[in-house]
Parts: structure tokens; C-alpha cells; sequence
């Protein structure tokens, strides 16, 4: 939709006094990029006068309506105390349905509010934001005992790198790298051959207390982490490194004898073709 040819539709609308005009859904398009058309920013302090009185539907409180008019902010050009469906106005007090959530709520992803009685809403149990339900694909936490769940980029986030699997904030068996960012839950970093996450107590105060094995090795070899505690956590992950270079440099050692014995036997065929370029006897 054309903002320039809709506005002066809207506005003749709004500058009838009796209009029944109670909710407007703007377009993405009009609110996106920054900065926004000031013909619409314009409409928009206009539309904010004209529903300076809105009342809650259950306790008949003025709401004070207001759009937000400032282009950047996530709620500009929403009506957020207005359902999208049923367009009735509810104060943040008062449920559309008493065994929901208060007010009415913004879905992140369709950017449309929505009361209770219209729209089912699942909150995420970490980022706090809401979503209808026809719009959230969401992820349970991996707690069998915890009903919680969480949007997809929550779980792009805080999943574990082994198992895929997420828990919520409450419920969190995840550990992070200090130094690398390698996240892993408690579980996968007990079992073997996995670049699990751990704590030690013992420098706790130092702020890289929380490390993955690797990194812990790493300092651990470079001097940079002198902890005996740290040291003797990762010592079996060091000794297995130290018996799989000997295996490498045996098997170097090999490749550079079986080079030189071919390298020898090469010279001995030139020196072969001379002698028969030559004319000599072999």
C-alpha cells in the first residue's frame, strides 16, 4: 500500500468528529526504513488526538490511547492497548479473558496486538516476548519436569552445540566458554571425546574460571593458567595429546626414512641411465 495514497484517506476519516474509527494496522512498509515518511509521523500525532479518550472495555478507565511516534522504536505505529480482531481497549489492570494474560499484547512476529479472548499468546520463557500462537514456533525446554518453552532464536542461542538440545533460564544445564564462546550442557560435557564446559572452583575470582577443555588445555600449556586444579582437569586430555604426537612423529620419522631410502633409489637409477647414455658397461 502506497502511504502517500492512503494517508489523505485516513485523514479525511479522522476529521469527521462522529468517525467510528477505533484501530488502524500500518503496514511494515510504513514503519520501515528510518527515517519514516513525516507525512505519516504527521498522521500519526493527528490519530494520537483523536483517541486522547479511549476507554478500557471492563473497568471504563480512560487508557489515554497513544501510537508511538518516534521511528526507531520497536511499538512505533502500533496501538498497543487495542486489539487487532475485536478492537476493544483494555488497561494493563483488566483480562479480555480472566484466566489470561492483562491488557493486550504485541506478537513479535506478526507485530499485531491482540486481547486474550482473540488471540492465544505463548510468552518465552527466557527473552520474556510474546507471540500468537499461529505465528511462534517455539521449543520446549529440555527439562522433562518443566513446562517452559521458548522462541526459535532463543534456541538459536542457548542450545547446546552437542546435543541441540535447550532448557530454559530457570532450568539452564548449559556452561559457556569464557574465551571461546563454546556452549555445552552439563551431560555432553561429561562424555568422552566432547569439548565440554567446565568450572573451577579454584579460580573462580580470576573470570576464566569457566572454560572448555581446550582453551583450559591451551593455557594450561602456554603457562598463561598456572592452577594445579585446572592442570589436573584437563591432564588426561593432555597426556592424550602428547601419545597421539609421538604416534605422529613415529609415523613422520617412518615417512622420512621410507623418503630417503626413495630418494636413494632414485639416484642410484640416474646414476644407471648416465652410465647407459655414456656407453658404459652396467
Amino acid at each position: 500500500l502506497s502511504c502517500g495514497k492512503v494517508l489523505p484517506i485516513l485523514q479525511s476519516i479522522i476529521n469527521h468528529e462522529r468517525n467510528s474509527l477505533r484501530h488502524v494496522h500500518f503496514p511494515h512498509s510504513w514503519r520501515y526504513p528510518i527515517p519514516a515518511n513525516p507525512q505519516f509521523i504527521g498522521f500519526l500525532d493527528e490519530f494520537n488526538q483523536m483517541m486522547d479518550a479511549t476507554f478500557c472495555k471492563k473497568c471504563d478507565i480512560n487508557v489515554n490511547e497513544y501510537v508511538e511516534t518516534s521511528d526507531g522504536d520497536p511499538y512505533f505505529g502500533i496501538q498497543e492497548a487495542t486489539c487487532g480482531v475485536c478492537t476493544n481497549t483494555y488497561c494493563n489492570n483488566c483480562k479480555a479473558d480472566d484466566n489470561h494474560f492483562e491488557g493486550v499484547r504485541l506478537c513479535q512476529t506478526c507485530q499485531r496486538c491482540y486481547c486474550s479472548k482473540c488471540a492465544p499468546m505463548v510468552e518465552c520463557g527466557n527473552c520474556e516476548d510474546m507471540y500468537c500462537v499461529c505465528c511462534m514456533s517455539y521449543t520446549e525446554c529440555a527439562n522433562s519436569m518443566c513446562s517452559g518453552t521458548f522462541c526459535n532464536p532463543c534456541h538459536s542461542t542457548n542450545r547446546c552445540e552437542q546435543c541441540d538440545r535447550s532448557w530454559c533460564y530457570i532450568c539452564d544445564l548449559c556452561l559457556d566458554c569464557s574465551y571461546c564462546d563454546q556452549r555445552c550442557c552439563v551431560e555432553c560435557s561429561m562424555k568422552e571425546g566432547v569439548n565440554g564446559v567446565h568450572t573451577c572452583n579454584d579460580c573462580e575470582s580470576s573470570g576464566s574460571a569457566t572454560l572448555c577443555d581446550r582453551c583450559r588445555m591451551h593455557r594450561c600449556q602456554s603457562g598463561s593458567d598456572e592452577c594445579k586444579s585446572c592442570t589436573k582437569m584437563v591432564s588426561s586430555l593432555i597426556l592424550k595429546q602428547n601419545k597421539k604426537l609421538n604416534v605422529e612423529n613415529k609415523s613422520l620419522k617412518k615417512e622420512v626414512k621410507d623418503l630417503k631410502k626413495e630418494n636413494n633409489d632414485i639416484k642410484d637409477t640416474i646414476s644407471e641411465v648416465r652410465d647407459i647414455l655414456n656407453g658404459r658397461p652396467l
